[in-house]
């Protein structure tokens, strides 16, 4: 085990290692042109890749259904057709008393609702008898199984009929003595009107004015047979009413004119009575009452002006006698007398006012005009005296008469009134005794109309324009759509779920993935190996199967590390990952062993002093190794090991090292890399996962490249880019990355641009088992 140092030579001293680089992040990508989400292409590989689960979805789905539609009941049904005749000829010319039905949209409307109505059906139970039918009544046929005691019953069948066990016994069904009749209980009746009525339909076509009444139910003949009695019902029922009708209609009118003879009668008794009782009469159209009123009203009138003219001369007279000055007072009196005294009496006085101009107041002329003057004025005074007197007395007859004229007018203005009262009275009993007579003309008239329809010809109201017939076959389930359906819907789940799955892929499926979701750069993909006789560990068939898709995937990694810097190919290789069980062992011992097989020297380091692998994989027991020497407890040449089997040299993570994380990052580890670079081509370091523990941190910035590797389909993406940003942030070099486990066949159903599809198909001819 133990292996002897190689010598130093010029060529490999340190100072030909890369310089360390600079602390650096993840870098974005560059997407694709063409926008995101999921085009034809990867449709189509979604589906290519779940084809299996999508298949076994619908074959499970499509198989339920057909069961679930073998354990359907089938229904039939059946239709009738009636027409809705509309009003029927009229024979005797005159205005039909009983309308038939019209045939226009709410009409036809009201007449679907009537087929389907409760009275009609309840028509229907009784002339079908559905108390006998075990569609309607239960009791009348034996339970049926569920689906599972169907199975139960038809599984002890078969294995009865190979003898596996006795054959069962099936308990035997016995219907009801007694039936009862719904006809003598009502809620019966009803609960069986309604579970009839519940599957009749009734669909109108106001177009047309047809009726199509159709039925549902599991026996075809009884759906026939259901639908012919009711519409024979409902034909039967528009006859049967409007007969009904008629003879009501009859009736009624013998009532109305029996009741209007009456009326007339009284009527006209009331009428005579009353001119009996009143004695009114009239003439000319107006009653001896009237004309006395009128003639007195003209009468007082006239006596109404003459008393006033009376009055009004009369206080004139009153008001002369009054005056200061008797000749002037009475100067508006037109009475002739009065009015020659007056002017003689001025006369007078002209003449004395002449006098005395001429002579003295006490000469004989003087004075005996003087006399004159008084014996006119005592003349006019007794005049005056007179008139006034004369014009009260005609003043007071005149006032008797207009008093007695206005006390004649009262009394005829009372008897007036009450013969008003009288007449309005005998009008209106006049009134009834016409309104009476024409109500009894009118109901003879009607009458007469309803005899004459009853006795004329008429056409059907309705009438089964097509019966129904018995249906050839049921119209539910359809077996072809239900599973038709089916199959589809879950075609569509299927393909859904896969979308799902697709989407919540977390893992990376190919290197452009890596690549577009780190930014960084890719070396390869090592194929899932293993299984069958040839069974053996990675790094062995890296190097034993030379021509095998994992050796040659390797080699692809070894160029792809060699290359990847420009200056000159680096000695010192860190391989890590984010999370343990990422194939980093396998990978470091598979380069390293095709690395030895070339002729390269190499030795392979195992850092991981937690969780050591590279012994246990190669094969041997824990020793001496790494921690020991960073621990100053061992030399270079006493921890160095040599794999026999591929020639491998390799050191151990040792026995029981404590603080490896101050261990890896001592200047011990430092002397320890430089001096293997002056022994070795290549020095492969095996690191624990940096996100598990911190080890491999210190380490990578010794390294001249650092190799990530990320579990094919497994690694989350997030926790890849978490543990990146951690090795690019220490300043590590970083060579690239790479896919591991990865299923060659399930790679090649993706639609990447590194598609295994080359791997499986095109290029499987150049690799050998």
């Amino acid at each position: 085990m133990s292996a002897e140092p190689y010598n130093v030579t010029p060529e490999h001293e340190p100072a030909s290692r890369l310089p360390p680089a600079a602390p650096g992040g993840l870098q974005q990508a560059p997407r694709p042109q063409g926008g995101g989400g999921f085009d034809l292409r990867s449709l189509l590989g979604i589906v290519r890749r779940r084809k299996f689960m999508i298949l076994g979805i619908c074959l499970i789905a499509s198989a339920l259904s057909l069961v679930f539609v073998n354990r359907l009941t089938p229904l039939y049904r059946t239709g009738a057709t009636i027409l809705i005749e509309g009003k029927t000829t009229n024979f005797t010319n005159q205005p039909q008393a009983v309308e038939s039905i019209a045939r226009d949209y709410y009409t036809v409307q009201a007449e679907a609702v009537v087929l389907t109505s409760l009275p009609l059906a309840e028509k229907a139970v009784l002339a079908l008898k559905l108390q006998t039918n075990p569609l309607f009544n239960r009791a009348l046929s034996p339970p049926r199984k569920s689906l599972f005691a169907d199975l139960k019953t038809k599984l002890q069948a078969f294995l009865a009929e190979h003898g596996l066990m006795e054959a069962p016994t099936e308990p035997v069904f016995t219907p009801p003595e007694t039936i009862p009749d719904p006809a003598d209980d009502p809620a019966y009746l009803r609960q069986l009107a309604n579970a009839f009525r519940g599957a009749l339909r009734a669909q109108p076509d106001t177009n047309t004015g047809t009726i199509t009444l159709s039925y549902v139910s599991t026996d075809p003949v009884f759906a026939a047979k259901a639908v012919n009695t009711v519409a024979s019902l409902y034909v039967d029922s528009l006859e049967s009413e409007r007969a009904g009708k008629l003879g009501q209609g009859i009736e009624f009118f013998q009532e109305q004119v029996a009741e209007a003879e009456d009326r007339v009668r009284k009527a006209r008794t009331a009428l005579e009575d009353f001119n009996r009782d009143n004695n009114i009469q009239e003439l000319d159209g107006r009653s001896l009452d009237m004309r006395r009123l009128d003639s007195l009203a003209g009468d007082l009138r006239e006596a109404e002006t003459r008393m006033n003219q009376l009055q009004q001369d009369y206080g004139q007279v009153q008001r002369a006698l009054k005056g200061p000055d008797l000749v002037d007072s009475s100067a508006g009196l037109s009475n002739p007398t009065v009015s020659n005294v007056r002017l003689s009496i001025i006369n007078a006085e002209r003449q004395l006012a002449e006098l005395l101009n001429q002579y003295r107041e006490g000469h004989p002329k003087v004075q005996a005009l003087r006399a004159e003057i008084d014996r006119l004025r005592t003349s006019l005074r007794n005049q005056l005296t007179g008139i006034a007197s004369d014009l009260g007395g005609q003043l007071a007859v005149a006032r008797q008469d207009v008093a007695g004229m206005k006390e004649e007018r009262s009394k005829l203005e009372d008897r007036l009134q009450t013969v008003s009262r009288l007449k309005v009275a005998r009008d209106t009993l006049q009134n009834a005794l016409d309104d009476a007579e024409q109500l009894l003309r009118e109901r003879r008239r009607r009458l007469d109309e309803v005899a004459l329809q009853r006795q004329a010809p008429t056409d059907k109201q309705a009438s089964v324009l097509e019966p129904a017939n018995v249906p050839g076959g049921p119209f539910y389930p359809n077996k072809n759509m239900i599973v038709g359906v089916a199959f589809m819907a879950s075609l569509m789940v299927g393909f859904g779920l896969s979308l799902l799955l697709e989407f919540l892929d977390s893992g990376f499926r190919s290197l452009s993935q890596v690549e577009q979701q780190t930014g960084l750069p890719t070396l390869g993909m090592l194929p899932l190996v293993g299984g069958g006789k040839r069974d053996q560990p990675p790094h062995l068939q890296a190097t034993d199967r030379q021509g095998s898709l994992f050796a040659e995937s390797v080699r692809t990694l070894r160029t792809g590390l060699m290359l990847s810097s420009s200056a000159v190919a680096p000695k010192v290789i860190l391989v890590t990952s984010s999370v343990p069980s990422e194939g980093k062992t396998s990978t470091v011992l598979s380069i390293g062993c095709q690395s030895t097989q070339a002729g390269r020297r190499c030795i392979v380091i195992d850092c991981d002093m937690r969780h050591p692998s590279v012994d246990a994989t190669l094969g041997y027991a824990p020793h001496i190794g790494l921690g020991d020497y960073l621990a100053g407890e061992a030399e270079i040449e006493d921890v160095i090991a040599l794999d026999e089997a591929t020639g491998l040299h390799f050191i151990g993570a040792g026995t029981g090292a404590v603080r490896p994380v101050e261990l890896l990052a001592s200047p011990r580890m430092e002397k320890l890399l430089n001096s293997l670079c002056r022994r070795y081509h290549m020095v492969v370091l095996d690191t624990p996962p940096v996100l598990a523990v911190s080890d491999a941190l210190p380490v990578m910035r010794l390294a001249d490249a650092t190799l990530f590797l990320i579990r094919w389909e497994r690694t989350n993406r997030e926790t890849a880019k978490a543990a990146l940003k951690q090795v690019l942030e220490t300043g590590a070099r970083f060579a690239g990355i790479a896919l591991t486990y990865v299923d060659v066949r399930k790679h090649a159903q993706y639609d990447y641009a590194d598609s295994g599809y080359y791997y499986h198909k095109s290029y499987r001819k150049y690799y050998r088992p």
